[in-house]
């Protein structure tokens, strides 16, 4: 269930479609989903105190090690969007979470990824242990979207079928 301190999913970013990112086809070229996905990273990294401050701190960071993308509705020059947030599991040194991005306007799901990143200790360049505060932060969050459903293009492989 959510809380007020995790509401479920979480919002993390907002952002608008750019006049440079419009393909020849006048609709949002594929890649900079992935930047805008991108940009929500960074803001899940920040809110769970991994982000760049935390790396030049430690000498540790997290590092992607798969990511997932799904285009569902095309987006427009100057069309909003928001990000919202769903862990999906954790352990001691990886997560795995879901993003989905709906237009700002008409509420519609337009593309979501599917990310999994590791904790690596940059001096060793090998995997380590997050710290005690993220593992609790993930904790409550995880509480908070246990309950929520699966997401149906999760831990899917591409196929026409």
């Amino acid at each position: 269930m959510a809380d007020e301190t995790n509401p479920a999913p979480l919002h993390v970013h907002d952002g608008t479609v750019r006049p440079d990112w419009i393909d020849g086809s006048g609709h949002m070229y594929a890649a900079y989903y992935v930047v805008a996905f991108g940009e929500a990273n960074d803001a899940v990294l920040d809110m769970l105190g991994l982000g760049d401050r935390y790396r030049e701190q430690t000498r540790s960071a997290p590092f992607l090690l798969e990511m997932h993308t799904t285009y569902l509705r095309e987006m427009r020059d100057g069309a909003g969007f928001k990000v919202t947030f769903q862990l999906l599991q954790y352990d001691q040194r990886r997560l795995r979470y879901f993003l989905y991005m709906h237009h700002a306007d008409d509420g519609h799901l337009v593309a979501t990824v599917e990310t999994a990143i590791i904790h690596v200790d940059l001096a060793t360049r090998k995997s380590s242990d997050l710290p005690d505060s993220v593992l609790a932060k993930l904790g409550d969050i995880h509480e908070s979207h246990k309950d929520l459903a699966f997401p149906p293009q999760a831990g899917r492989g591409i196929s026409l079928s």
